[in-house]
């Protein structure tokens, strides 16, 4: 084999893998709504964000990372979690009133107010989505600041999705894993 056809098959590979990964995740029973009696949230039209922490702000960082920056369509803002670590197991709840067909995310990784800042912070790697119909799906992100759509093998009915970090990229400079932008798709 040449080189060619060894890097096409580790390709195909990796494609499969992420195909696997994707996978909508059988209907279990549904889950109960997570708790957001902690959380910090925001709305806006008729969704609600909830995370599970926010990046205090302190000294010359006078930033703020909350829920709103999710949502604001600024990728000079961004949400930064704020436990002691990468950011895995950290969570945005989004929530909205009646069921609806939800078909993928949008998503902006990262801190994308510049390169430099991006690659300074931790970047989500994989995202945990679980659903209030009780199906569930592990989606891959790519490690960039440009705006990506996370599509859905099909489209789930559900009322509220908890998207959990599961897996982050450290950043060179801050453990804090941050996203500048994350909207529901809905059809």
């Amino acid at each position: 084999r040449t080189i060619y056809a060894e890097m096409a098959l580790a390709r195909i590979a990796e494609l499969q893998k992420s195909q696997e990964q994707s996978a909508l995740q059988p209907r279990r029973q549904p889950p109960i709504s997570p708790s957001t009696s902690e959380a910090v949230c925001a709305s806006k039209e008729g969704v609600q964000y909830c995370v599970s922490s926010v990046l205090p702000t302190s000294g010359v960082n006078t930033a703020h990372y909350g829920p709103r920056s999710l949502f604001d369509e600024d990728n000079s803002t961004a949400w930064a979690e704020g436990t002691a670590g990468v950011g895995d197991q950290e969570w945005v709840l989004l929530s909205w009133p009646a069921e609806q067909s939800l078909r993928g995310i949008r998503i902006v990784n990262g801190y994308a107010k510049s390169s430099q800042l991006f690659t300074k912070n931790g970047r989500v790697k994989r995202f945990r989505l679980t659903f209030s119909d009780g199906h569930s799906a592990l989606l891959p992100v790519r490690d960039t600041p440009e705006p990506q759509i996370l599509s859905l093998p099909s489209p789930v009915r559900a009322q509220w999705v908890k998207i959990e970090i599961e897996g982050a990229i450290r950043g060179e400079k801050y453990n804090d894993t941050a996203i500048s932008e994350l909207q529901p798709l809905f059809n």
